[in-house]
């Protein structure tokens, strides 16, 4: 994991304040290269071949340049070697270079791993930006004085001069529908290269292409189905393990989590979050995950002051808006898995959405009411923010209905969108700006699939991913890697048919007999318990005096002060199953104002 940046046009010397704003993304030292017009930089975390392995990697005749965030994984090395290519270090980051003299652009498609890179062709003046298939590694791009620039995170393209502005559009989007499409960022100006897009310039041309898509077709499900996910976990976890650093993973308890230590050896360090509340503590199930599988389990805390004292840097890190305090506990846990000396954090995340694990996708299998998925689930209410249905008929038209998550956002619409500004609750209809997501979903005959793709293009990627996971991690220095997004697995979990994956009431079936042979019954049947922490606004708690107050004294910009403090007294005033329901609305205007101040946000640009 790495920061990069690239400046296409003069870089007025900015470039060592574009760097010193993404130092955290690489704490093991720096590199630059300039040719004609062109200049990119890099801050390196040393994961592989910490001694050569530094960047920018420039070809033998100085032609092409290139710098990489991320992991590669597989054979492509010995394949590049092969066919002649000689490779001067043991980073995988080279083999972009030399894939690129083989393949052209069309390199990306032989890419298996978590990336994003940038790369110069000197040869025909054009540059070629790529991001892995499901958006595990960030890259923006926008205009700025001089020329087009990107970067790993916005902060390095307000230090090249991009206005750091809020999005109008952006946040009329988020204040109905909280995630944004992947293409936008929160802030005017700043373009989000898509997930599996590769991007070239050449003069003031820019295009992309989407170079994947998970398969469309199901298979007849076959005895072999179990056996064959559970050897492509076994793979990915496995080729996730290798580094030069030490290795830990994120346990919940969960099946997801618990799944991909199961496919490590014995021994390896686990690290577990504990909230001091019903309902969302894990602590019990990820301590007999950890008993079981022969894991040393550090448990981080997360108290309500903890949380509070931790959600500034974490929104500032992350660059994003959060609707509950799982923001403040992720960066906790990034935090102590540093602290412990390890560099690389191996994840569940991708599982729900590769084998249809959500409650709400279950809901939508089932037909069922999202609220009667969530009963007696804070965690799963919390997710889903449950309320009625929500017209939206472009969505509608698009895939058949309306998916459980998309109607369960009335509840956030309802709360927030009526406390912007005036002059910003009128404007181009949010959901305008998805049709390119509604068509790609289209490719798929089952609903549950339909709605699983809409999710994964806008919570995946610009929100699990970017927000909880990579703004989180890379706040501490460490690498996220993450077996169930390996696009071999999720391409295999994808061709089962959708009523495999659901059986008796739960989720996943397949992979729960995947994994029989290696977890227990009572670690394989648990439900879903999404990883959410317990309300910050509790009025009758010690910080909600403080939270009121910085809200009132550093409004965002673009929300009506006297309509949040109308909303406030409202909120007090609430019995705690309201206050529970309003809860992600206030504070997504919470972390909109420390956005705003860390960042220095204006309305406009």
């Amino acid at each position: 994991m790495c920061g990069l940046v690239a400046i296409l046009g003069d870089d007025g010397g900015r470039l060592s304040a574009a760097l010193d704003a993404l130092a955290h993304r690489g704490p093991d030292g720096r590199g630059t290269w300039r040719g004609p017009g062109i200049a990119l930089g890099h801050t390196r975390l040393a994961i592989r071949d910490q001694a050569g392995g530094h960047q920018p990697l420039v070809s033998a005749d100085g032609q092409v340049a290139v710098v990489v965030n991320g992991e590669l994984y597989g054979d492509l090395g010995a394949e590049l070697e092969a066919r002649g290519h000689r490779l001067r270090t043991r980073s995988d980051s080279e083999w972009v270079l030399h894939a690129y003299e083989v393949w052209g652009e069309a390199c990306v498609e032989r890419f298996a791993g978590e990336l994003a890179f940038i790369l110069w062709d000197g040869r025909r003046r054009r540059l070629v930006v790529g991001r892995d298939r499901f958006g595990i590694k960030p890259l923006v791009w926008a205009r700025v004085p001089g020329g087009l620039a990107f970067a790993s995170e916005a902060k390095a393209l307000f230090a090249l001069g991009a206005p750091a502005a809020w999005d109008h559009t952006s946040l009329r989007h988020v204040a109905r529908h909280q995630y944004l499409p992947p293409h936008r960022t929160h802030f005017a100006g700043v373009h989000a290269v898509p997930p599996a897009t590769v991007l070239t310039v050449e003069g003031e041309r820019v295009s992309s292409r989407t170079y994947w898509q998970p398969p469309a077709d199901e298979d007849p499900i076959d005895a072999g189905a179990a056996e064959e996910v559970r050897r492509l976990l076994a793979e990915a976890v496995q080729a996730r393990l290798e580094a030069e650093a030490p290795v830990a993973f994120s346990l919940s308890g969960g099946l997801d989590s618990t799944g991909a230590l199961a496919m490590a050896p014995r021994g390896q360090r686990a690290f577990s979050v504990r909230f001091p509340a019903a309902g969302y503590d894990e602590l019990d199930a990820a301590r007999q995950a950890a008993l079981h599988l022969g894991a040393h389990l550090e448990v981080v805390e997360a108290t309500p002051e903890r949380l509070w004292v931790a959600l500034p840097d974490a929104v500032a890190f992350s660059e994003g808006l959060c609707i509950n305090a799982q923001l403040p506990a992720k960066y906790l846990l990034a935090q102590a898995i540093r602290a412990s000396g390890a560099k690389v954090v191996i994840s569940g995340e991708g599982a729900d959405e590769a084998f249809l694990g959500y409650p709400h996708l279950l809901a939508d299998h089932a037909a069922g009411a999202a609220a009667s998925v969530a009963a007696g689930d804070p965690g799963a209410a919390a997710l889903m923010l449950p309320a009625g249905a929500v017209e939206a008929p472009a969505v509608a038209r698009a895939l058949g209905r309306v998916p459980t998550f998309v109607a369960a956002k009335a509840e956030l619409s309802a709360h927030l969108a009526g406390l912007l500004q005036e002059d910003l609750q009128v404007g181009p209809d949010p959901l305008s700006l998805v049709a390119e997501d509604l068509e790609a979903c289209q490719r798929f005959s089952s609903f549950p699939r339909r709605a699983a793709w809409l999710w994964s293009r806008w919570a995946l990627a610009g929100y699990i991913l970017r927000t909880l996971g990579d703004g989180t991690e890379m706040a501490h220095g460490v690498e996220g890697r993450t077996p169930f997004l390996d696009h071999h697995l999720f391409e295999r979990a994808w061709r089962l048919p959708a009523d495999a994956l659901f059986a008796d009431g739960l989720e996943k079936a397949t992979l729960r007999t995947a994994l029989a042979d290696v977890l227990p019954e009572p670690l394989r049947s648990r439900r879903k318990h999404p990883f959410v922490a317990p309300p910050l606004g509790d009025p009758e708690g010690r910080l909600w005096p403080e939270l009121t107050a910085r809200l009132l004294d550093r409004c965002p910009a673009p929300f009506a002060r006297a309509r949040v403090e109308a909303f406030l007294a409202d909120f007090a005033a609430r019995p705690a199953p309201e206050r529970a329901r309003r809860d992600p609305a206030l504070m997504l205007l919470l972390s909109a104002s420390i956005l705003e101040e860390r960042l220095g946000l204006t309305s406009s640009p």
